[in-house]
């Protein structure tokens, strides 16, 4: 099991830079993406032209990836490991 990273709630709505990763399919990087911008699977399906399941499943694995319960603290593990930025942070390339 791994450890619960807490959750800053200034980090919700936050418009994050999704670094290149082999870890996550770009699929997942988009998901996680929408999701830290407070999108629903719906909205995210519409955003991305797929159904709602579809996102469903991509968010499931993305969560499995990252060792997350909930879409949330997928998007917090995402910047704890670096995966992530803030939209106004510089990306560093490595």
């Amino acid at each position: 099991m791994s450890a619960k990273i807490p959750l800053d709630e200034n980090l919700y709505g936050t418009h994050l830079t999704i670094r290149p990763s082999y870890a996550l399919s770009r699929r997942q990087a988009e998901v996680l993406r929408y999701a830290s911008e407070g999108m629903g699977m719906r909205e995210i399906g519409r955003k991305l032209g797929l159904s709602h399941k579809t996102v469903e499943v991509h968010s499931h694995y993305l969560k499995s990836h990252l060792g997350a319960d909930t879409l949330t603290e997928a998007v917090a593990r995402a910047v704890f490991l670096g995966l992530a930025v803030a939209a106004d942070q510089p990306v560093e390339e490595g």
